[in-house]
């Protein structure tokens, strides 16, 4: 039987998606790259991991589709970009998912440390040190490195624009929108960011070009980075994070999203990130724990705390994040996420961990003044950043109604 009530979350003022195919192919990647500069991120190496896991298939949904480009500078440099798709492709997921009581995550393979500054071949060590981590969880971290996931036997092409396919534990496959420059690998150090969002109910993977934004898009993929925006599928028997749209068994894709990136581009291991609205805001605070062996920072859009807290993956590494809600009573969707944030700071800000609230005079939605200086947080946040570069003051830039203290 199912043990949670399922909630709908009803996208007010969400993006507007086009028709999408779902013929089991993958769309090849566009040719139109840009000369156009991205940030710079915190030092660090590339890895290269091993371990198995079950194979992927092919296929899924091709995603394309124009939207908001987001607004903000980030410094430029000399890489190039990737514009995305546009059109009318995409695809909204429709109708209600069965979630069944219980659920076991399979471990995973284990998982290297990268040294500082170094590369890892795969089996070997670097000047970092080796540690091991299962792709379901445990490991250690030393010295403030994150420990990275192994990768699967046979990781699947990423191509920009083009769609991944990722098992969960429980062997279903989820399918992952996937932005990558064709010349990411070559891009020179410190390489980009990762960063992985999950999207709302009734949403698709196109809502990053909302809560992420194109310009962010651009400038994580010109340094070498990936942007994944994974969409659920049904899981039965599967143990819910939220409101039965996303699981426990999605933490394996997301280590495999973390390994197949490392494998395929230049990624700044330091700056891996996570962010989703709605259902996905609640699933962002449950990885930030669940995947804290490597999770450097996230940002949940009228999110927050679920029911009950997750299990600390690396309860070292206090992972800062911004909380985005609307006034009580108004941003609710069966649960009040005015309440549900606040319920987060009170838990875990006691515990160091830094929380940026802001409270936006909208409803439930994805804060139009945040989305576009996501990036800019995350560069701020590295893995394990210390001290905390916003603890004392928010810089300027950022909304007035954003505070230190839950309000």
């Amino acid at each position: 039987m199912q043990k949670v009530m399922a909630l709908v979350f009803v996208a007010a003022g969400a993006v507007t998606f086009g028709c999408g195919s779902s013929d089991g192919t993958s769309s090849a990647p566009p040719s139109d790259i840009q000369n156009a500069g991205g940030s710079t991120f915190g030092a660090g190496g590339s890895v290269g991991v091993g371990g198995s896991v079950a194979p992927t298939g092919n296929g899924g949904s091709t995603l394309a589709g124009t939207g908001n480009t987001g607004a903000g500078a980030f410094p430029s440099g000399n890489g190039g970009s990737i514009s995305p798709p546009s059109g009318n492709g995409g695809f909204v997921s429709g109708g209600g998912l069965p979630v069944g009581a219980g659920g076991i995550i399979a471990p995973g393979g284990g998982g290297v440390m990268v040294g500082a500054g170094g590369t890892l071949p795969t089996g070997g060590t670097g000047s970092g040190g080796a540690a091991q981590a299962g792709a379901g969880g445990g490991g250690t971290v030393s010295d403030g490195k994150p420990v990275l996931p192994a990768a699967p036997a046979n990781c699947p092409m990423l191509k920009n624009g083009a769609v991944a396919n990722f098992p969960r534990a429980s062997g279903t496959n989820v399918p992952v929108t996937i932005y990558i420059d064709p010349s990411a690998k070559s891009k020179p150090a410190p390489g980009g960011p990762l960063i992985i969002y999950w999207h709302a109910t009734l949403s698709s993977p196109a809502e990053v070009l909302q809560g992420f934004g194109q310009a962010n898009i651009t400038a994580v993929t010109a340094a070498g980075g990936v942007v994944a925006a994974p969409a659920t599928t049904a899981c039965s028997g599967c143990t819910t994070t939220d409101d039965g749209y996303w699981f426990l068994e999605d933490d394996v894709v997301a280590d495999e999203i973390v390994a197949c990136a490392i494998q395929q581009a230049n990624i700044d291991v330091t700056h891996i990130h996570t962010l989703g609205w709605s259902a996905g805001g609640l699933h962002t605070t449950h990885v930030a724990q669940a995947r804290s062996n490597y999770i450097a920072s996230f940002i949940s859009y009228s999110g927050g705390l679920y029911l009950l807290p997750s299990t600390d993956q690396n309860p070292k590494n206090k992972v800062a994040g911004i909380l985005t809600y609307g006034d009580p009573g108004s941003d609710v969707v069966i649960l009040d996420f005015n309440a549900q944030s606040q319920n987060w700071y009170k838990m875990f800000q006691p515990m160091g961990w830094y929380s940026m609230m802001c409270h936006h005079p909208g409803g439930h939605e994805v804060d139009p003044q945040i989305a576009p200086l996501s990036l800019r947080f995350f560069k701020d946040h590295p893995f394990e950043v210390n001290p905390e570069p916003y603890a004392s003051a928010i810089p300027s830039g950022y909304p007035s109604y954003c505070s230190n203290m839950v309000h």
